[in-house]
C-alpha cells in the first residue's frame, strides 16, 4: 500500500540492500522470505506531532509503523538543540526531528527555567511561574528571545514550534511577527523560509496564519 500513488492490492515486495527494488503480483524469490499475507506493507509513516523522543517511545511507535519521529508543534529548547540531536545519533532506529520550541525558550529566558523537550514541560508548567505565558516581554528581552531561537534553527531545528494557545495574556501579534522573521535578512532569494507549526487550541490562528502570509513562511496548526 502506497498512500501516495494510491497503490493498494496485494503484492510482492522486493528488497535489496534495505530497499525497495520490486512491487510485483509475480513470483519472486530471495535469500530471505517473510510471509506477510494478511499484513499490510507500506512505507513507514510520518508522526509530526511526536512528543516522546525517548528510547521506550521510539520503539512503540515502529511497532505502530511510524518511522519518523518529528516533534514540530513543541520541540526542543533552541540551546539544546545541538546536544538533543547529539543523543539520538546512534541511539535511534527511528529517523528523528524537533522543531525549535517558542514556549521553552520564553521559560528559560523569562522565568529561568530550563525545558529541554517536551517531555520536560512539566519543569515549567508546574512550577509556579507564568512569565513564559503571561508576560509581553521588552524589545531587549525579545531580542534575547529571538537569539535563542536562532541558535537552534542553526544547529539544525526543522522549523520554529510555538503553542501560542497556552500563552493567551502573553503572546502579541509583534512577537508572532518577529519570530517568523528571525531569519529572513539570510535567506537568498531563492531560498524557502524555514515553516513555523502553530499550537493555538481556538485562539491565534488567524494571527499566525496573517502573519505567515505576509513574512512568506510555510505554516502549519493544530487547534
Amino acid at each position: 500500500m502506497d498512500p501516495e500513488t494510491s497503490f493498494d492490492t496485494v503484492a510482492n515486495v522486493g528488497v535489496r540492500d534495505g530497499r525497495i527494488v520490486a512491487i510485483t503480483t509475480e513470483v519472486i524469490t530471495g535469500g530471505e522470505t517473510i510471509e506477510a499475507a494478511d499484513h499490510v506493507v507500506t512505507a513507514g509513516f510520518i508522526d509530526t506531532y511526536y512528543h516522546w523522543p525517548r528510547p521506550m517511545g521510539n520503539k512503540l511507535a515502529l511497532r505502530d509503523g511510524r518511522t519518523s519521529l518529528m516533534d514540530l508543534e513543541m520541540g526542543t529548547l533552541g540551546t539544546y538543540m545541538d546536544q538533543w540531536y547529539a543523543e539520538q545519533e546512534g541511539n535511534n532506529q527511528t529517523n528523528y526531528g524537533a522543531a525549535v520550541a517558542h514556549e521553552f525558550v520564553l521559560a528559560l529566558v523569562l522565568d529561568g527555567i530550563t525545558t529541554r523537550d517536551t517531555p520536560e514541560a512539566p519543569n515549567h508548567r508546574n512550577s509556579g511561574k507564568t512569565g513564559w505565558s503571561s508576560t509581553r516581554p521588552d524589545i531587549e528581552t525579545g531580542n534575547e528571545i529571538l537569539r535563542v531561537l536562532d541558535a537552534g534553527l542553526t544547529a539544525g531545528g526543522v522549523g520554529i514550534g510555538s503553542t501560542l494557545g497556552y500563552m493567551r495574556d502573553g503572546g502579541s501579534t509583534r512577537e508572532a511577527f518577529e519570530i517568523q522573521e528571525t531569519r529572513r535578512p539570510l535567506w537568498p532569494p531563492e531560498c524557502i523560509p524555514f515553516p513555523l507549526y502553530a499550537g493555538y487550541r481556538h485562539h491565534g490562528g488567524q494571527r499566525h496564519s496573517g502573519i505567515a502570509g505576509e513574512c512568506g513562511s510555510p505554516w502549519c496548526a493544530r487547534q
